[in-house]
C-alpha cells in the first residue's frame, strides 16, 4: 500500500474528512487532496503531525511497516483531537551569520563612503542676482509675450 493510499485510508478510519485534517494540520484542504492523490508529499514537519495524529510511526506513513506494534491501532475516531501548533520556522545558524556579516559590510561601506567622498559645498550655488542677461522689469503693468 502507497503513503497516499494509507493516509487516505487512516483519515476515514479516525472519521475526518480532508478539511478537518487540513485544518488540524494547519494547511489547506487541496494540500491534503493532493497528497491523497500522489501529487506530491508531505513535508516531514507534517508527516510527524499526521503520525501523531493517527497514532502511528513515521515507518508506518511511509513504508507501511506492517509488524509495528503503533499501527495496529489508529487513533480512534470518538477521541477529540487537539489542534498541533505551528511550528516557528528557524534560520539555520550558518545562514544567519552570513546575513549578518553581509549587514556589517553594508554598513562599513556605506560610513566610509560618508566620510571619505566629499560634501557638495554651497558655494557651488550662484544667487539668481550673480546670472549675467537681460533685465526686464514687469512692475509697470507690461505683459510678456513670446510672439
Amino acid at each position: 500500500m502507497l503513503l497516499e493510499n494509507r493516509l487516505a485510508a487512516l483519515r476515514k478510519q479516525a472519521g475526518l474528512s480532508q478539511q478537518d485534517l487540513a485544518e488540524r494540520l494547519h494547511v489547506s484542504r487541496q494540500a491534503v487532496s493532493r497528497w491523497e492523490s500522489g501529487e506530491s508529499m508531505p513535508t516531514v514537519d507534517n508527516l510527524l503531525y499526521l503520525s501523531s495524529i493517527f497514532g502511528v510511526s513515521i515507518d508506518y506513513l511511509l513504508k507501511g511497516d506492517e509488524t509495528h506494534p503503533e499501527t495496529e491501532k489508529p487513533a480512534p475516531a470518538q477521541t477529540p483531537l487537539a489542534p498541533i501548533e505551528a511550528t516557528p520556522r528557524r534560520v539555520q545558524p550558518r545562514l544567519k551569520g552570513i546575513i549578518l556579516a553581509a549587514c556589517a559590510v553594508c554598513i562599513i561601506i556605506i560610513l566610509l563612503l560618508y566620510v571619505f567622498l566629499p560634501a557638495k559645498s554651497t558655494t557651488d550655488v550662484i544667487p539668481l542676482e550673480d546670472i549675467p542677461g537681460e533685465v526686464v522689469d514687469l512692475s509697470q503693468g507690461s505683459t510678456f509675450s513670446l510672439n
